[in-house]
């Protein structure tokens, strides 16, 4: 039975491969799934659907309290999680596919848009220029009053 489902997995991969190898202009959608591994928690998944309740947008902007718990809750965070996570086998795999299948001198390119705010993609080395960040990203943080931006590391320090 074992040997029988890596069977059929290999069919799969190479079935993929060959797909993917025909695409001239590949786009893989990646989303939280594709960083749990990395130690980054995936909040909709069952365990946390009825324990994280996430400020919305709305009130953050209209409630100095509800900016007040979101980066008292985000310091922790990101100290416990976010600056702690290293990319994971399918950041690495997107990035050598990227890399070294699709490139320029074959007249391929693969692109990348992720959900995920947490940068792994382009620690991974992942080029920047070929992904997009649907749900933009936690490395800057800016002023809602001024639009003035730094980084997440030194807005950490400050928060500290």
């Amino acid at each position: 039975s074992h040997i029988a489902d890596l069977s059929v997995l290999r069919h799969q991969l190479c079935d993929f491969a060959s797909i993917l190898h025909r695409s001239q202009y590949p786009l893989f959608i990646s989303g939280a799934g594709v960083s749990t591994e990395s130690g980054i928690p995936d909040y909709r998944s069952p365990a946390r659907i009825n324990t994280y309740s996430p400020i919305k947008y709305q009130e953050f902007v209209r409630s100095i309290y509800h900016r007040k718990r979101y980066w008292m809750r985000s310091m922790i965070g990101h100290q416990r999680q976010m600056s702690q996570a290293k990319p994971n086998s399918a950041h690495d795999i997107l990035t050598k596919w990227r890399l070294n299948t699709f490139n320029n001198s074959n007249n391929k390119c693969l692109r990348l848009i992720t959900q995920n705010v947490d940068s792994l993609h382009l620690k991974a080395d992942f080029p920047f220029r070929d992904m997009l960040e649907l749900h933009g990203t936690l490395r800057h943080v800016s002023c809602m009053d001024c639009k003035a931006q730094c980084s997440r590391d030194e807005w950490q320090t400050a928060l500290k």
